[in-house]
C-alpha cells in the first residue's frame, strides 16, 4: 500500500500498485507552506521497499526498510526554482 500526502492536494492512497511505482507532481508556491511532503509505503510479507522523494532532481529523503516493514519518507520543500 503507498500513501503519499503533498502540499495542496488531497491524501492518496494506492493498493496493489504495480512495481516499480513512481508519481510525479507539480507544487504550486504558494502550497509549500501548508507542510512536507509525505509518502508511507509498505510492502508485501516477503518484501522490502526503499522511499524516496526527490525535489528538484536532488534526492531529499530515503528510507529502507526490511522485508514487510512500513516505511515513511518525509521532505520539506525549501525553495522553489522560478
Amino acid at each position: 500500500m503507498v500513501v503519499h500526502d503533498i502540499p495542496g492536494s488531497q491524501v492518496d492512497t494506492g493498493t496493489a500498485v504495480p512495481l516499480p511505482w513512481k508519481r510525479g507532481y507539480v507544487i504550486d508556491k504558494e502550497d509549500i507552506a501548508k507542510g512536507p511532503v509525505t509518502v508511507e509505503v509498505t510492502p508485501a510479507k516477503a518484501g522490502s521497499v526503499t522511499c524516496r522523494i526527490v525535489i528538484e532532481k536532488k534526492e531529499e529523503a530515503k528510507v529502507t526498510g526490511k522485508d514487510g516493514e512500513p516505511v515513511k519518507c518525509q521532505a520539506t520543500i525549501k525553495k522553489m526554482k522560478v
